[in-house]
Protein backbone atom coordinates (compact mmCIF):
# COMPACT_ATOMS: atom_id res chain seq x y z
CA UNK A 1 0.00 0.00 0.00
CA UNK A 2 2.80 2.41 0.90
CA UNK A 3 4.55 1.74 -2.40
CA UNK A 4 1.52 2.50 -4.56
CA UNK A 5 -0.19 5.30 -2.64
CA UNK A 6 0.29 8.86 -3.86
CA UNK A 7 -0.94 10.36 -0.59
CA UNK A 8 0.08 9.69 3.02
CA UNK A 9 -1.39 6.51 4.48
CA UNK A 10 -3.09 6.18 7.85
CA UNK A 11 -2.92 2.96 9.85
CA UNK A 12 -5.88 3.20 12.20
CA UNK A 13 -6.81 0.92 15.07
CA UNK A 14 -3.28 -0.39 15.42
CA UNK A 15 -0.44 -0.37 17.89
CA UNK A 16 3.13 -1.59 17.83
CA UNK A 17 3.89 -5.25 17.15
CA UNK A 18 7.01 -4.91 19.32
CA UNK A 19 4.69 -4.79 22.36
CA UNK A 20 2.49 -7.68 21.20
CA UNK A 21 4.69 -10.12 19.24
CA UNK A 22 2.75 -12.14 16.69
CA UNK A 23 -0.28 -9.85 16.71
CA UNK A 24 -0.30 -9.16 12.98
CA UNK A 25 -2.82 -6.34 13.17
CA UNK A 26 -0.19 -4.20 14.88
CA UNK A 27 2.64 -2.67 12.84
CA UNK A 28 6.28 -3.73 12.94
CA UNK A 29 9.15 -1.30 13.48
CA UNK A 30 9.93 -1.52 9.76
CA UNK A 31 6.34 -0.72 8.82
CA UNK A 32 6.35 2.24 11.19
CA UNK A 33 9.56 3.61 9.66
CA UNK A 34 8.16 3.24 6.12
CA UNK A 35 4.94 4.91 7.17
CA UNK A 36 6.86 7.85 8.63
CA UNK A 37 9.08 8.21 5.55
CA UNK A 38 5.96 8.56 3.41
CA UNK A 39 4.37 11.12 5.76
CA UNK A 40 1.82 8.62 7.07
CA UNK A 41 0.15 8.39 10.46
CA UNK A 42 -0.19 5.55 12.93
CA UNK A 43 -3.17 5.79 15.26
CA UNK A 44 -2.34 4.02 18.49
CA UNK A 45 -5.23 1.98 19.84
CA UNK A 46 -5.14 2.08 23.62
CA UNK A 47 -7.30 -1.01 24.06
CA UNK A 48 -5.39 -3.25 26.47
CA UNK A 49 -5.11 -6.20 24.10
CA UNK A 50 -3.50 -4.02 21.43
CA UNK A 51 -0.78 -2.79 23.77
CA UNK A 52 0.13 -5.62 26.19
CA UNK A 53 0.83 -9.22 25.29
CA UNK A 54 -0.76 -10.51 28.52
CA UNK A 55 -4.05 -8.78 27.72
CA UNK A 56 -3.94 -10.07 24.12
CA UNK A 57 -3.48 -13.69 25.29
CA UNK A 58 -6.33 -13.27 27.78
CA UNK A 59 -8.56 -11.84 25.04
CA UNK A 60 -7.76 -14.82 22.77
CA UNK A 61 -8.72 -17.26 25.57
CA UNK A 62 -11.95 -15.35 26.09
CA UNK A 63 -12.78 -15.51 22.37
CA UNK A 64 -11.99 -19.23 22.25
CA UNK A 65 -14.26 -19.88 25.24
CA UNK A 66 -17.02 -17.81 23.65
CA UNK A 67 -16.64 -19.71 20.35
CA UNK A 68 -16.75 -23.01 22.23
CA UNK A 69 -20.02 -22.04 23.90
CA UNK A 70 -21.58 -21.26 20.51
CA UNK A 71 -20.55 -24.62 19.04
CA UNK A 72 -21.45 -26.80 21.99
CA UNK A 73 -24.63 -25.88 23.85
CA UNK A 74 -23.92 -28.47 26.56
CA UNK A 75 -20.66 -26.77 27.55
CA UNK A 76 -22.03 -23.28 27.01
CA UNK A 77 -22.59 -22.61 30.71
CA UNK A 78 -19.05 -23.73 31.50
CA UNK A 79 -17.63 -21.46 28.81
CA UNK A 80 -19.66 -18.48 29.99
CA UNK A 81 -18.52 -19.10 33.58
CA UNK A 82 -14.93 -19.16 32.33
CA UNK A 83 -15.42 -15.83 30.58
CA UNK A 84 -16.95 -14.32 33.73
CA UNK A 85 -13.95 -15.46 35.80
CA UNK A 86 -11.37 -13.99 33.44
CA UNK A 87 -9.95 -10.67 34.47
CA UNK A 88 -8.84 -8.50 31.59
CA UNK A 89 -5.57 -6.83 32.57
CA UNK A 90 -5.99 -3.07 32.51
CA UNK A 91 -3.60 -0.87 30.61
CA UNK A 92 -1.45 1.37 32.76
CA UNK A 93 0.35 4.59 31.94
CA UNK A 94 3.62 2.65 32.41
CA UNK A 95 2.49 0.21 29.67
CA UNK A 96 1.96 3.10 27.30
CA UNK A 97 5.26 4.75 28.14
CA UNK A 98 7.41 1.64 27.74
Amino acid sequence: MLETSRVPVIASHSSLRHLTPGYERNVSDEMLESLAQKGGVLMINFGSFFVTDAARRNHERECAARDGSRRNIRSGTEALNLIAEMHQPRLSIADLMS
